[in-house]
């Protein structure tokens, strides 16, 4: 087989995965309790100087997981032009506490930047 170059690799389909054995480790089962957590948390870095539509700076980007059937919360967190910010989604029928998450998240964030000016 020839050589593939990075965007080539892009276009790697499942039965090839297969066959270069790129498919990922299943993950263990879950145990067995009554409490379903299922979430997925993004860290995506975005572009750090500023962009323009029709002629108008960008001031923010704000994040976005959707929730899906069994994806009950999103937290993503997006840099953009020197700024981050998190961004929470999720159902309230599921987790009628997301507030709390949102307080953890400004609290961890105040914890750390205390550390780091000492």
């Amino acid at each position: 087989m020839d050589r593939l170059n990075p965007l080539d690799a892009a276009f790697i389909d499942a039965e090839d995965a297969v066959i270069f054995d790129l498919t990922p480790e299943p993950a263990p089962p879950a145990p067995d309790d009554d409490r379903d957590i299922v979430t997925v948390t993004t860290n995506v870095p975005g572009p750090q100087q500023p962009l323009y539509g029709m002629g108008r700076r960008a001031l923010e980007i704000i994040p976005y997981v959707p929730i899906a059937t069994a994806l009950r919360t999103g937290v993503s967190i997006f840099s953009y032009d020197g700024h981050v910010a998190f961004g929470i989604t999720g159902d309230f029928a599921a987790s009628p506490d997301l507030d709390v998450l949102a307080h953890g998240i400004e609290d961890g964030l105040r914890e750390l930047l205390k550390a780091a000016r000492g």
